[in-house]
């Protein structure tokens, strides 16, 4: 069995728009991808009722997840109704059990919808909570001893609730797969209209290509000021990266910084606004930065 993947968003559309292409690349290395929304999405619409709109997204999440070979996984609750409580946390640790996997990804910590960052806060706890035993699940699944690597996405708009950029630690270049990941935010179709009232958007397909080329221009800059590769820092780098991130990795870091500031060149006009490396769970006590990239 590959490296089983497991993102998890907040509503329908937040891993398309946010981590879709890294997922892409991720399975296109051989990865298990499993893809779970923690809402349902059925506040989203001036035009459905509640019950149908989450119908509705449901089976265009559906649609999207069969588009990226990733094997899909309910949500758990309405929009606005993401909290960080008892159930939920349960709920999604069953998910994170079931799946054991390699790598979770994860929205940002800091964002503008506070049912993005309870999400964050949920998969958090929830890979924290994993092994431990006597931690019972809704519904129940047993705990399991590995390591897991946790990657945040950059909030949806590159920026915090005040409104201050936000940067990665590193970049994927995703031009590769930019298409793909267009399409398979194009599945969800109901949200056209209501992205256009609600947020201005004309277009969420050109948001989403507008947000990954201001992060290209980002990375490059990035590089550009951090001067030459140090060769010592990157086989520190590598040393400390989990399995899956070890595969065809090219790593550049700034020589007069640590090497937790590695960045990951992207020297293509798109980089997709993912990830952002937050901490790696090596047991159930213990939280290890780490540094690296998952992919070339």
């Amino acid at each position: 069995m590959g490296t089983a993947v497991l993102a998890i968003g907040c509503h329908p559309d937040d891993l398309e728009f946010m981590m879709a292409g890294t997922l892409f690349l991720l399975k296109d290395k051989g990865c298990d991808i499993h893809c779970m929304i923690v809402a349902n999405g059925n506040c989203g619409s001036l035009e459905y009722d509640a019950a149908d709109l989450a119908r509705i997204r449901r089976e265009e999440s559906q649609e999207a997840c069969a588009f990226l070979g990733a094997h899909f996984h309910d949500s758990i609750t309405n929009d606005l109704e993401v909290f960080y409580e008892d159930s939920q946390i349960r709920k999604v640790t069953a998910v994170v059990r079931e799946v054991q996997p390699d790598i979770v990804i994860l929205m940002s910590p800091e964002d503008y919808m506070e049912d993005h960052m309870n999400a964050c806060r949920l998969g958090v706890t929830a890979v924290f909570c994993r092994g431990m035993p006597n931690y019972e699940t809704i519904p129940p699944r047993s705990a399991y001893q590995k390591p897991v690597a946790i990657y945040h996405a950059l909030p949806y708009g590159l920026r915090d609730g005040l409104d201050q950029v936000v940067l990665p630690h590193f970049y994927c270049d995703i031009s590769s797969v930019i298409d793909r990941k267009q399409e398979m935010l194009s599945k969800h179709r109901c949200q056209q209209a209501w992205l256009d009232e609600s947020q201005g958007l004309n277009s969420y397909l050109a948001t989403m290509r507008s947000m990954s080329q201001t992060l290209s221009r980002c990375s490059v800059t990035a590089l550009s000021a951090g001067g030459d590769s140090s060769s010592a820092a990157i086989a520190v780098c590598r040393a400390m990266m989990c399995s899956a991130s070890r595969r065809g990795v090219r790593i550049h870091c700034r020589s007069s910084r640590p090497p937790m500031l590695v960045r990951v060149r992207s020297m293509a006009d798109r980089s997709d606004p993912c990830v952002v490396p937050q901490r790696v769970v090596r047991s159930i006590s213990r939280l290890r930065h780490e540094a690296g990239s998952m992919l070339r």
